[in-house]
């Protein structure tokens, strides 16, 4: 049986409350539960919005929002996990933990390294009575923020060279580490995530370059692959 994402694209907007998706059931029709206040999204012990953003990406943060009406005990009985994403993959990353606080308020600690705008909270909660299991998505009680990376001009390098605008390999046989330095690079993300790495471009030619374990969240190190390539540009040929 096809399971249809009732809350995916344009069927989830639901104007309030949650898009509730089936999981492992052939329905396309979402259906909207009066179960969150719009803009209930806090960082901490802060004011409650529609807009988080998050002052770095290391672990820790303490994002919350609220239930309400008749389904919140419920909910909170019955979850299972708490997830978020951009609106192209709203499942994309996994709280590294999540609670109930207060009885109403659902709360989640991101892990380290997660990056992106725009990202909304998904709930899952499941009925052990029925083996069933619901995915809710709460795009409408806000949205938060990571900062994306940043690199910082003039830093590449091969290791242990000095920083520069730009760097030329010696040969083409590859296993060059390069270096570069930033901000909010995020070590896990970075060296295990799937949606994320670093390239480096010789006219139409694409090629990666593996990160290795001297990763740090304010410096990328990788490796460079075999193949002709011109100069490596931090700025012009690298991207992340």
């Amino acid at each position: 049986m096809q399971d249809f994402d009732e809350c995916g694209g344009t069927n989830g907007n639901c104007t309030s409350g949650a898009c509730s998706n089936v999981i492992g059931a052939n329905v396309s029709t979402p259906i909207c539960l009066p179960v969150a206040i719009n803009c209930s999204l806090a960082l901490g012990s802060g004011s409650r919005s529609c807009n988080v953003t998050l002052t770095d990406n290391a672990a820790g943060h303490n994002i919350t929002f609220l239930l309400t009406g008749p389904l919140a005990p419920t909910l909170a009985l019955n979850m299972s996990s708490v997830s978020f994403g951009p609106p192209s993959d709203p499942k994309r990353f996994t709280c590294a933990s999540a609670a109930i606080i207060g009885g109403n308020a659902v709360q989640c600690i991101p892990p380290a390294g997660v990056f992106g705008t725009n990202l909304a909270i998904t709930l899952t909660v499941c009925a052990s009575a029925v083996s069933k299991c619901w995915e809710l998505a709460f795009r409408n009680a806000g949205v938060f923020h990571h900062p994306n990376p940043v690199i910082s001009s003039n830093t590449i390098r091969f290791s242990g060279g000095s920083n520069s605008a730009g760097i030329t390999a010696p040969s083409n046989v590859g296993g060059d580490t390069v270096v570069f330095s930033g901000t909010n690079f995020g070590v896990t993300t970075f060296r295990t995530s799937p949606f994320y790495k670093v390239q480096y471009r010789s006219g139409a030619v694409v090629k990666q370059c593996i990160i290795d374990a001297n990763t740090t969240t304010a410096q990328i190190s990788c490796t460079t692959q075999p193949g002709k390539h011109s100069k490596l540009c931090e700025k012009r040929n690298w991207c992340c």
